[in-house]
């Protein structure tokens, strides 16, 4: 949600008239820009970041491989962090337990106190960062241009640390020029976050931010930029999640008209008010006349330069568009004129078209873009809750600008006992599936922020950030409601079917059943100990269940008993089973078959006693997990053992029914 001060908010509920400005400026990566790009480490150093310089398989690279650091799209920030065992790297309690609704540090995206989720690294991994071995420096150089004269153009340079192993004492970043002439900026201590951003004044480097009115300098045409970083020693890593050269100019005199489209993929005709992921677009028309040349183009990879001159229209080049509203009230002053610059979001250009004039159209999407192009990588979860399971889908690709909006009692979260990706569907279409199941929204805020709100915090909230009158208010709030119209849509418990016509034929041969019913069970047996009105679990005896064919246990792994005139739902059978190597049982809860096929890989096979099935290494106790108690409308209550009635079950016969 935007925010905005009181003042500027007052200055929307009493004026008629409003003076606004639009602004747009263009960012763009040059590690994404540029073909060719290396990174090299200091001399004499590449050895001992190798690991291994004799020529064998380098696991060290395999698994942080130092090219990582100029990959487009990576993290905005730390937080994604991968296992390293060493007694100063990853200690007791500096991680919790992954498998819970509300992680830790998730308040905030990039909160400093946060805790890391924690990876193991891997080959096939799909994000990847570079670390230093334990207490090396780092000393590093990105070379942009490695033939010619196509220079990186930069204002703007970023280098990301990650902050969960140690962030260096201090850091040194050193600037080639195109006339080989150098820059540096340092040795200067690292901020806690392990977020370093320099802004080129036009005349020099520093960490201050652009001031506002914003006057963006040209940019410089740079070769390579050099990292220094000083590990704090005591056997610890760094990581280096990225080096870039930014350029970002400023189209504020050339935006014609822009247009944005919030929850562009939501409909007014969604059955259920919950359950959406949506993305927001931005369509912004552009004009910079010029007789000679156009100042639009689009940009060629193949160039043999870039010219600072010209505006490129690039893939994935960040747009951010803002308004300046102008009140006695605002925070930026500019001579004589006072106001408040409101951000309008991130986007991303998707497409565009360049006229003959010098007209551009340009259509862009928020962050939810990169999840929209990215395929979800290989994952196995057990026992997640929908939350982690998001949060192990968006930190697996490098996607940590995430915030998580729940109740403080929450109960609209399941646990999933099995969910996996299969390699066929993007980022976007998993976290989609996952939203719409259990009834989540997610938006991109104006931060960039991908928002998550459960439905029990969306239902809880009563504070109001606007307010809407048809009527002038005593206060001098005018009417703002311009149109107001009701729609019916159709109740959340519609129920659609689908169906297909069963075909038969007349042709010898070809006639079968049009429709079969799958078998169902129906087995009876005794209560070996009593059970009270709240206890969640019961025994049967195993000697009366369904003894003519010799089963121990029912057939179903979830349905209903029927003890007295109480039902009793359950969800999972408990089986025991003896580990390879080991001579003592485990207890276990089986929930379905693939529980049976983990288990029995997992068991001795065979019995302890050859030919007697009740010494197998892999058998069910008899005992069953209660999900309800007095389901379907009963009541729960106590009900003795059938110890006493053994004779009287002994007694049943057996009889053949056939259904037709």
């Amino acid at each position: 949600m935007i925010t905005a001060s009181n003042s500027l908010k007052t200055v929307f509920y009493n004026n008629t008239n409003i003076r606004i400005d639009s602004g747009c400026t263009i960012e763009y990566n040059m590690n994404t820009m540029l073909d060719l790009i290396s990174v090299s480490y200091a001399s004499g150093l590449e050895a001992q970041y190798q690991r291994d310089p004799s020529g064998r398989i380098n696991l060290f690279k395999k698994l942080f491989p130092v090219d990582s650091i100029i990959k487009p799209f990576r993290p905005s920030g730390s937080g994604i962090k991968y296992f390293v065992l060493l007694p100063n790297d990853t200690t007791t309690n500096s991680f919790s337990n992954y498998r819970v609704i509300k992680y830790p540090g998730t308040v905030s995206a990039d909160a400093v106190t946060a805790q890391p989720r924690l990876y193991y690294p891997g080959v096939s991994t799909a994000y990847k960062y570079w670390v230093t071995p334990k207490n090396q420096n780092v000393d590093l150089t990105v070379n942009y241009v490695p033939s010619g004269t196509k220079y990186a153009v930069t204002n703007k340079i970023v280098v990301t640390f990650e902050k969960y192993h140690a962030n260096p004492t201090n850091y040194t970043i050193t600037i080639t020029k195109s006339d080989n002439t150098t820059i540096t900026v340092g040795p200067t201590s690292t901020p806690s976050d392990g977020k370093v951003i320099l802004y080129y004044s036009g005349s020099s480097w520093s960490t201050t931010a652009w001031a506002e009115p914003l006057s963006i300098p040209s940019p410089q045409l740079i070769k390579s930029i050099r990292l220094q970083a000083t590990n704090p020693g005591g056997d610890r890593i760094v990581g280096v999640i990225e080096v870039s050269a930014r350029w970002v100019k400023d189209l504020s005199s050339d935006v014609v008209s822009f247009d944005i489209s919030k929850e562009s993929s939501a409909s007014s005709d969604d059955i259920l008010p919950v359950g959406t992921l949506t993305a927001n677009s931005l369509s912004i028309n552009l004009s910079k006349y010029d007789q000679t040349a156009l100042q639009y183009v689009s940009y060629n990879t193949s160039s043999t330069s870039i010219d600072s001159t010209k505006t490129y229209m690039f893939k994935n080049a960040e747009l951010k568009p803002y308004f300046k509203i102008y009140h006695s009230g605002g925070a930026i002053t500019s001579g004589s004129d006072v106001y408040d610059k409101v951000q309008q979001g991130s986007f991303f250009i998707n497409d565009w078209s360049i006229s003959d004039y010098g007209d551009v159209s340009v259509t862009a999407l928020d962050s939810a873009k990169y999840l929209m192009d990215t395929i979800s990588p290989d994952i196995l979860c057990e026992q997640y809750p929908v939350t982690a399971v998001l949060r192990r889908v968006l930190d697996s690709i490098g996607f940590n600008n995430y915030n998580f909006n729940l109740a403080t009692t929450e109960t609209s979260i399941p646990f999933i006992n099995y969910f996996w990706t299969d390699g066929t569907k993007t980022v976007w279409q998993t976290i989609q599936e996952l939203c719409r199941d259990i009834q989540m929204n997610a938006i991109v805020d104006e931060n960039n922020i991908l928002q998550f709100y459960s439905r029990d915090y969306m239902y809880s909230r009563t504070t109001k950030d606007w307010n809407f009158f048809y009527a002038a208010d005593s206060g001098g709030i005018l009417p703002n409601i311009i149109d107001f119209s009701q729609k019916e849509i159709p109740s959340a418990n519609q129920v659609k079917i689908l169906w297909q016509t069963p075909i038969s034929t007349q042709y010898t041969g070809g006639s079968s059943a049009l429709w079969q019913s799958q078998p169902t069970f129906l087995s009876a047996g005794g209560l070996k100990t009593a059970i009270n009105s709240t206890d969640t679990e019961l025994e049967l005896d195993l000697s009366t269940i369904d003894q003519y064919s010799k089963q121990q246990s029912i057939y179903n792994f979830s349905g209903y008993f029927l003890i007295d005139s109480e039902i009793i739902e359950f969800e999972a059978i408990q089986y025991q089973y003896v580990p390879i190597n080991s001579s003592s049982f485990v207890l276990v809860w089986i929930y379905s078959p693939a529980d049976i096929n983990k288990y029995k890989a997992l068991s001795k096979p065979g019995y302890e006693s050859e030919g007697k099935p009740e010494t197998a290494h892999f058998k069910p106790t008899g005992k069953y997990k209660i999900k309800t108690r007095g389901a379907l409308g009963t009541t729960a209550a106590y009900h003795s053992s059938s110890q006493s009635t053994l004779s009287a079950l002994n007694e049943w016969t057996a009889r053949m029914v056939t259904v037709k």
